[in-house]
């Protein structure tokens, strides 16, 4: 059979995916022609995909001195040797074809991987650069040079590099998608969706980014388009953690209660490795939906074991804290601070709080900023610190290699499994001691991961037989006290025609309105004739959902009302002059949200459970030294609120002993002594 023969056959063997059968003739073909460099070429590229580097050596460099005129075989072995971390080789093929091919884009783009690999991001992005300036230069190399430039974080230019990419047909697709997820990093949702709106339907079907198009729609409030786009996913979509992620949100925004519940079990049970981001997402969500113990212990048991698996732990230094040999007694300790929300969030002013008054002579603070965006209070945290860093460009593995290098002795995650958080970073273990603060309600889930933070009310000591972390409590409350302003004057009874109503203050996301939440609020507007649910969603495109959900729990509109929340803070404060009392949620209790009602005077009603999520408002409430409405039982939730209700003389008398006790418990000062005497603790 002649060459041109038994080519058409390896070929069609090839793509039929016999690739066993392909490679025989291959080989066959490279023993009948020695001269020939084109099947060693292929074989090559075989052994490659085989993850057998040896033989793809051998046959990348066999077609490479056959036809040196041939640059794809050059490249092709430099991947490799970059593959087997063997860069000093690499460079030296690069070098070898520089002369000859020095005007071909394809040699430039090796040559930056190379640079790339060696970790000298700015040499690559000019390598990069000067790919796509070569008169051969296709879609490809403007795709990558956007991808350069965004590690780099040069956004401006990635974003040109994608918009030059996207004129090809073969880049088209992965440039808007890659342009989108530049905006949508930055918080630039309205450009984010006009790159997205470029791909056609069959194209967002076919790619993994629907998910992201998914929450831009959310982030900029288009609920409809939300919610249809979510329902609309393919099964092969649907049924991806993310995908039943994003049905256990619509689910809940629609008032299907048995439904969302579902979607979350089945979300944490599929393909968790794959997908460590989504994961960690669904840690968070699953706060707000009842669990037992031993689907928190398997959840996070599991989530630990794929991070394991991932990313080993980086070999660290360890620091002594034996005061003999590390002298550690005798100097101030360098504590770090890991946070997307050192800015104005709740937990930055939190931040804010105690680290405005911490002991400078104790403590070294370096704050650690993957913040996308900053604002007054970032400048404040900024002040307060020995070095402030911004690392939101930067990758879990550069950011945990900065605080190894900063030689933390103990670093603080400030974000828990919310938006924005780096479990990557902590994963690799990059301080001897690493603590997880109160950004969230439930731990992170990691065994590299020393302690989370607590208090002696917050979580039980049974609580530790389903946590990874060990639980570090803390004298007095574990949540520290934001700065609020004045409130503003706001709306009154009147202006809203609420007169003669017993307001309730509802101020929560839709999320937490569980089913069991929404029942129970149900029995104690039946046992108030008069009771208004208020609820204020930061806009009102989401009343919808307060709608769905009161209308599932059979809670009449006559029930329930709206109030706007405002634009700042102090307008946010306002609207609990209105409100004459506020339920909490569960199983997912209220955090700033009672905090913000305690501050305004306004008795909080809470219900105690198990988790620390059930009972963030009863360590509030009894430190703080109003413990009436903490209530032990459904009956006598709905007894505290019915006495709140009917006899106003005793509202009044809580309300006063809440506004008494309120300066000593909001206490930044106390706050910073006790973290601090914490930490030492820790230390020693």
């Amino acid at each position: 059979m002649v060459t041109e023969e038994l080519w058409n056959n390896a070929l069609q063997l090839h793509q039929g995916g016999n690739l066993d059968g392909a490679r025989a003739i291959y080989q066959q073909i490279a023993r009948d022609n020695p001269a020939d460099s084109r099947p060693l070429f292929v074989l090559g590229k075989l052994a490659a995909g085989a993850k057998q580097s040896l033989q793809a050596i051998e046959y990348f460099s066999g077609a490479s001195r056959l036809t040196p005129a041939w640059l794809d075989p050059s490249i092709e072995l430099v991947r490799v040797y970059i593959s087997e971390q063997r860069f000093d080789e690499a460079d030296k093929v690069l070098s070898r074809v520089a002369k000859d091919h020095f005007h071909d884009a394809n040699f430039h783009d090796v040559a930056a991987e190379v640079l790339e690999s060696f970790g000298d991001i700015k040499a690559s992005v000019k390598a990069s650069e000067t790919a796509t300036q070569c008169a051969n230069s296709g879609g490809s190399h403007h795709l990558m040079l956007g991808n350069r430039s965004r590690i780099l974080g040069d956004y401006a230019r990635a974003l040109t590099a994608y918009e030059r990419a996207a004129t090809f047909d073969e880049t088209r697709i992965a440039a808007l998608v890659n342009a989108a997820g530049v905006h949508q990093q930055h918080r630039n949702f309205r450009d984010a969706l006009r790159s997205y709106e470029q791909l056609s339907k069959e194209q967002i079907d076919a790619g993994d980014w629907v998910y992201s198009l998914a929450e831009v729609l959310r982030e900029l409030h288009l609920f409809d388009r939300w919610v249809a786009l979510v329902a609309a996913l393919p099964l092969e979509k649907l049924h991806t953690a993310t995908g039943r992620r994003l049905r256990t949100e619509v689910a809940q925004f629609q008032g299907q209660f048995v439904e969302a519940q579902r979607s979350l079990r089945a979300a944490m049970q599929v393909n968790r490795e794959s997908d460590l981001a989504t994961q960690e997402e669904i840690s968070h969500v699953r706060l707000h939906f009842e669990q037992t113990a031993a689907s928190h212990r398997d959840f996070y048991n599991q989530f630990d074991n794929d991070w394991k698996k991932l990313i080993p732990h980086f070999e660290v230094q360890q620091i002594s804290f034996d005061a003999a040999n590390d002298r550690i007694a005798n100097r101030a300790l360098r504590i770090g601070y890991l946070s997307p929300d050192f800015r104005d969030h709740v937990m930055g002013r939190m931040a804010l709080a105690f680290l405005s008054n911490r002991d400078e002579a104790a403590q070294q603070v370096f704050l650690y900023s993957t913040a996308t965006r900053e604002d007054a209070v970032t400048s404040a945290l900024a002040k307060t610190a020995n070095r402030f860093m911004r690392c939101n460009n930067a990758s879990d593995e550069s950011i945990a290699a900065r605080i190894k290098a900063d030689k933390i002795d103990i670093l603080i995650d400030l974000s828990g499994p919310t938006a924005g958080s780096r479990p990557g970073v902590l994963a690799r273990k990059p301080a001897p001691v690493i603590i997880t603060h109160v950004g969230a309600a439930g731990p992170i889930g990691l065994s590299a991961v020393d302690y989370k933070l607590t208090d002696a009310i917050c979580d039980l000591p049974e609580n530790q037989e389903y946590l990874i972390e060990k639980l570090l409590p803390m004298d007095g409350c574990c949540y520290p006290v934001p700065k609020y302003p004045l409130p503003t004057l706001g709306l009154t009874k009147e202006e809203l025609r609420l007169e003669g109503k017993t307001v309730v203050g509802a101020f929560y996301t839709y999320m937490k309105l569980s089913e069991r939440c929404v029942l129970l609020w149900k029995r104690v507007l039946d046992e108030i004739p008069n009771a208004v649910l208020l609820f204020s969603p930061l806009d009102s495109k989401l009343n919808v959902a307060y709608e769905n959900i009161m209308r599932a729990a059979n809670i009449s509109a006559e029930q329930f009302r709206f109030i706007p929340a405002g634009p700042t803070e102090a307008e946010r404060l306002a609207r609990y002059r209105v409100v004459d009392f506020v339920l909490d949620s569960m199983p997912y209790g209220g955090v700033n949200g009672t905090l913000e009602a305690l501050y305004m005077g306004v008795p909080v009603v809470t219900l105690t459970g198990k988790h620390h999520s059930e009972r963030t408002s009863t360590s509030m409430l009894t430190h703080l030294g109003v413990t009436d409405t903490i209530a032990q039982s459904p009956e006598e939730y709905i007894e505290h609120a019915k006495r709140l209700a009917t006899e106003p003389a005793w509202r009044e008398e809580v309300s006063t002993r809440i506004r008494s006790r309120w300066p000593k418990f909001a206490d930044p000062v106390d706050y910073a002594r006790r973290w601090e005497a914490l930490l030492r603790k820790v230390a020693r």
